[in-house]
């Protein structure tokens, strides 16, 4: 098992957030080259981006609250989170082979999943502020 103070430091490290980035991007392969195997290929690609975004938005999130150095933690998996999604919709395109019709309806899905994240980061946030006052307290 993991222990506590290996998970500390390596949250303490500065290219965690990019470590947790490539191991979400690879994730994210897996999970498109098991899907183009499906019968219904473009639906099921564009269900396994989607979960690969929604995982990473509750890991992070979970990072986040275990960070003792936040602002800094926060900028960088914000950029980070935006290079996954660049590499994400990079490997859609090739797996899609371009941008179908069907698959326009799903983009404001993915956008929603996009700005989760970011409120996500908000919803950590007070949830630090909060417990930061408790502990005062």
């Amino acid at each position: 098992m993991l222990k506590e103070d290996f998970i500390q430091r390596g949250l303490k490290d500065d290219r965690f957030p990019f470590r947790v980035s490539a191991a979400f991007s690879l994730l994210a392969l897996f999970l498109l080259l098991l899907a183009s195997l499906a019968a219904d290929r473009n639906e099921m690609l564009m269900a396994a981006g989607g979960t690969d975004l929604l995982l990473y938005l509750l890991a992070n999130a979970i990072f986040s609250l275990g960070v003792h150095e936040f602002e800094r933690f926060v900028k960088r998996s914000v950029l980070a989170y935006l290079i996954h999604v660049v590499i994400l919709s990079g490997l859609l395109y090739l797996f899609l082979g371009g941008l179908p019709e069907d698959a326009r309806e799903v983009l404001p899905v993915y956008g929603a999943l996009i700005m989760s994240f970011f409120l996500s980061v908000g919803l950590v946030v007070l949830i630090r502020q909060v417990l930061s006052i408790l502990r005062e307290k």
